[in-house]
């Protein structure tokens, strides 16, 4: 396990020096230093059945900065800040889980270190960093809250990085052609959560035995309105398989209003697994009420299969509102069937309003 990783980020560096030496007169005209940063203040309220009624608060930041030294080069750095309760887990008993930011007390992590080459049409970037941002998520479905519409169930059966437990991996992303991008990735799956004194997320080892996460995905986009992707992963650590496959893009336009729509499926190979099928769909239509494209109102479906449990469906109605380039109101009412992750929980009605805040 430790000698592959090793082999990787050698060839990552002869690539990367490489690189540097192919563009060494573009590497002193460019330079920048991005900060970036948000914060989203949650309510969260469980009004009818799941285990209790009652709300709890969920608060999630995070602050890190770009920086780019050269061209074809990217170093990202950042930090996340959890605080609040588990609606979830104390609330609604679902497996889905309900709330995307929902990260318990964690009052400071590392979210990300790591850096990102271009040498032609070829993407590498190593370090520590989030497999999610790149795998079985569906741009149309980014504004719904539920975590089943940004991060595909089938991984909760495997130990994948992801915030705020990001962890070591590698990276390439490959553009065949300017519709046609081969994405393939390993990192390491055994990574320590904070149970095990990693409450900073500083703390990343590789062990043989609980294995490494390999995972592809091709991107296909005929046009600039409609995405299909198609992907795969193993883990070793648990020998287990997954696949899964996404569709998003637009069904109407008129000026700024426009209809989008997007349905996601994946499959997992072991019976034993928390979750071995999921199903996600939905639609958006932008500029409800503004006119401008300041609005979303959306509609949504998320249901999955546990081993031994009925299926869980999640039902969604999101509205956001965007005042301006930072600041964003979003009102969301959830609808839950057969929460599966608790025994005996019912079906439960959850509304939420998130602010949140962006640069």
């Amino acid at each position: 396990m430790c000698n592959i990783l090793r082999k990787i980020a050698l060839a990552t560096i002869v690539l990367i020096a490489n690189g540097l030496g192919a563009n060494a007169e573009e590497t002193d005209t460019v330079k920048t230093f991005v900060p970036m940063g948000s914060y989203t203040a949650d309510l969260v309220t469980n009004m009818a059945g799941g285990i209790k009624t009652g709300a709890r608060y969920i608060g999630y930041a995070t602050l890190g900065v770009e920086i780019n030294p050269w061209r074809n080069g990217r170093f990202t750095f950042a930090a996340g800040s959890a605080h609040g309760g588990c609606p979830t887990d104390d609330l609604v008993g679902d497996l889905q889980c309900i709330n995307n930011n929902e990260n318990g007390n964690r009052p400071i992590f590392l979210l990300y270190a790591k850096y990102s080459h271009t040498i032609g049409n070829v993407e590498i970037t190593a370090g520590i960093q989030d497999m999610t941002d790149v795998y079985g998520f569906c741009e149309t479905s980014e504004n719904f809250l539920n975590l089943a519409f940004y991060t595909n169930p089938v991984f909760y059966n495997t130990s994948f990085p992801t915030a705020p437990n990001t962890s070591l991996g590698v990276n390439l992303s490959w553009s065949l052609s300017d519709a046609l991008t081969w994405h393939n990735g390993i990192f390491n799956g055994g990574e320590i959560d904070d149970d095990d004194d990693n409450k900073y997320n500083l703390k990343h080892k590789l062990n043989k035995s609980k294995g490494y996460v390999t995972i592809s995905e091709l991107q296909f986009s005929p046009t600039e309105n409609a995405t299909f992707k198609l992907g795969g992963f193993y883990h070793t650590g648990v020998e287990n398989w997954g696949v899964y496959g996404s569709i998003g893009g637009q069904l109407w336009q008129t000026g700024d209003r426009h209809i989008d729509a997007f349905v996601s499926g994946a499959f997992s190979s072991r019976k034993e697994d928390q979750v071995t099928a999921s199903l996600t769909a939905g639609a958006t239509l932008t500029s409800l009420l503004s006119g401008e494209g300041k609005d979303c109102l959306g509609l949504g479906l998320a249901t999955a299969a546990p081993v031994g449990k009925a299926w869980e469906t999640a039902i969604e109605l999101n509205y956001r509102y965007q005042f301006n380039d930072y600041l964003y109101l979003s009102p969301d009412l959830q609808y839950i069937i057969n929460p599966a992750g608790t025994e005996g929980a019912k079906d439960a009605l959850v509304g939420t309003i998130r602010l949140g805040f962006e640069f």
